[in-house]
């Protein structure tokens, strides 16, 4: 058990015959990438027998098997850890709300609202859905615990799909999951969910707020209001220093307002009318927006957008950061998104038949 090539997938080759700097894999490691990336797991007979014919040596024989892999159900799973981990959606599962605003709010509702996204994810991605799908559609799959939450009838079954109000609730930003795991115990907080669409949909890194921000929930104070949570947030990110970063953050988290700390769907806020509008700054199509829904419309039709996912798979599919000397595969597998229509499963298989992934880089002294 703990043998190295137990532990580890090694990667051995020695054949530098055709790419300078850099190693061919042989037909079993690349079977090997190929069934890690597609199931997470090791190569099946079938994939094995391809290795041993060498039948993996053209493009159309890789995208073949990639095709036969991402048509299995064991594809799912990837697909659905993806989605976890990129949009860190297991988050709600550590989310407690304060039980006498949210007495619905349990450990079943919060697995089920991670189960719910997943199967959304999932479903985009395997009816050849695209990245505006996942963003805009209106499907959801849900189950009684959830049900209360969207303010919709328990379907016959669990997890039978059903339509919400697609001006409330588009894409899967707008769902229970990654709006409550956004959140604090009472109010909904427009910086963690701006944060996340900043860092998770345009690959933006957060910046560190001043070393003496307060970044507590705020509160009313005695004798203050009525105020909305908004009103709450626009006050404590008021100074300048403050502005310098949140003008941007706050600009996509507002538009999230309609929806409180438990992800459910409202339209005043300690009585006052809700403002959902806001602004994306920086994906290229730069636009006002008045709530969820019209932001992720915006994300959705943005290239910034499409590179961001681009790049989020092709890290995930080769099991680390991105260096510069990705720069060019990553703008040829971007541009070649775009152009698909934001087709998911097709951004998949352009990944695994670019030339890199067929090399490991050459071991240096």
């Amino acid at each position: 058990l703990q043998a190295p090539q137990f532990v580890y997938r090694l990667e051995s080759s020695e054949d530098t015959s055709k790419t300078a700097g850099a190693l061919e894999l042989t037909q079993h490691e690349l079977a090997t990438r190929l069934a890690y990336f597609f199931w997470e797991s090791a190569p099946d007979d079938e994939l094995i027998r391809a290795a041993d014919e060498g039948e993996l040596s053209t493009p159309a024989e890789i995208e073949e098997q990639a095709r036969r892999l991402l048509d299995d159900e064991r594809a799912r799973g990837t697909i659905r850890n993806f989605h976890r981990q990129w949009l860190h959606l297991d988050r709600v599962l550590a989310e407690d709300k304060l039980p006498e605003q949210f007495p619905n709010w349990n450990e079943a509702v919060r697995e089920a609202a991670l189960e719910e996204s997943l199967l959304f994810a999932e479903s985009v991605v395997f009816d050849g859905g695209t990245l505006s799908d996942l963003l805009t559609s209106n499907v959801a799959f849900i189950d009684s615990n959830l049900a209360p939450l969207y303010d919709v009838d328990a379907p016959p079954y669990d997890w039978d799909p059903v339509e919400l109000d697609s001006v409330q609730r588009s894409g899967i930003l707008s769902r229970i999951a990654f709006l409550a795991g956004n959140a604090h115990a009472a109010n909904g907080s427009p910086p963690l969910r701006g944060v996340a669409v900043m860092e998770r949909l345009l690959c933006e890194p957060r910046s560190s707020p001043p070393a003496d921000a307060d970044t507590s929930p705020p509160s009313l104070e005695p004798g203050q209001g009525p105020l909305t949570n908004r009103d709450l947030f626009e006050i404590r990110t008021s100074p300048a220093q403050c502005q310098s970063c949140h003008v941007r953050i706050d600009g996509y988290g507002f538009g999230f307002e309609q929806f409180d700390a438990a992800g459910q769907y409202r339209e005043t806020d300690n009585g006052l009318p809700v403002d959902a509008s806001g602004y994306a700054d920086g994906i290229g199509n730069d636009d006002l927006s008045d709530g969820a829904a019209e932001l992720q419309k915006l994300l959705s039709e943005s290239e910034v957008v499409h590179g961001c996912v681009t790049e989020k798979w092709l890290t995930y599919a080769l099991g680390r950061s991105l260096e510069p000397e990705d720069a060019c595969q990553l703008e040829t597998l971007k541009q070649g998104f775009i152009e698909s229509g934001g087709n998911i499963q097709e951004l998949l298989l352009s990944i695994v038949l670019r030339p890199e992934f067929r090399l490991r880089p050459e071991p240096t002294e």
